[in-house]
């Protein structure tokens, strides 16, 4: 998107994105406790609904994904035996998805939400020509969120400690230990908002969502 401001605090309905996913997050009633992860220029830019009955912590956000999921993590009471990370501009995630993301790793010890892919995966060259048709079966486009016990998550943060290789979501990190995610199907509501369109969309879904409600 234009401009200096990060995706996660542009307004949606008058609000930053975030604050709508914190408060979905909360009124799902399937969480004890949230991390919300913030970069540290942006510690006391959201606020945390008075009435919530779930703990929510600010906490300083690190140089990647990678490291700001980890202080998420260790910002966490010792008794929170599964963890959820979920994306700040991923504000139409439903309870549904979430209870059975948390049912699938209760019982595999990890998932994420996924969506398989629909169009024709093409492989290009540096000068954009198409090289080949890339087999589309059994690929997913993975989203959040994202469910692990909190054990497995951990030994993986000690097992690549001081590796920085790029880790754009939590399953990848599990694969270098040898955890499987298992895919629980998502749906096409669940984007991540990281164009002006994507923006233009998400105001749409708000405006049909607050027309039933």
């Amino acid at each position: 998107m234009p401009g200096n401001k990060k995706k996660q605090f542009r307004e949606l309905n008058g609000k930053p994105i975030v604050s709508h996913v914190l408060e979905r997050l909360i009124n799902s009633k399937l969480l004890n406790h949230i991390s919300l992860v913030l970069p540290k220029k942006q510690l006391d830019s959201v606020i945390i609904p008075r009435d919530s009955l779930v703990g929510v912590k600010v906490v300083e956000g690190g140089i990647d994904r990678k490291s700001s999921v980890e202080n998420g993590l260790n910002a966490l009471p010792v008794q929170v035996k599964w963890v959820v990370v979920h994306d700040g501009v991923r504000p139409f995630f439903t309870k549904d998805l979430l209870e059975r993301c948390l049912l699938e790793a209760y019982h595999t010890g990890a998932s994420l939400a996924a969506l398989a892919i629909s169009d024709t995966l093409k492989l290009s060259d540096e000068r954009m020509d198409t090289i080949q048709t890339v087999p589309r079966k059994n690929i997913w486009s993975a989203q959040t969120p994202q469910v692990v016990r909190r054990e497995i998550l951990e030994r993986a943060y000690i097992d690549f400690k001081g590796d920085n290789s790029e880790v754009t979501d939590e399953s990848s990190l599990l694969e270098k230990i040898g955890v499987k995610s298992r895919i629980v199907i998502s749906n096409k509501m669940n984007f991540k908002i990281t164009t002006k369109d994507d923006l233009l969309l998400a105001e749409f879904y708000l405006r049909q969502e607050n027309s039933f409600n």
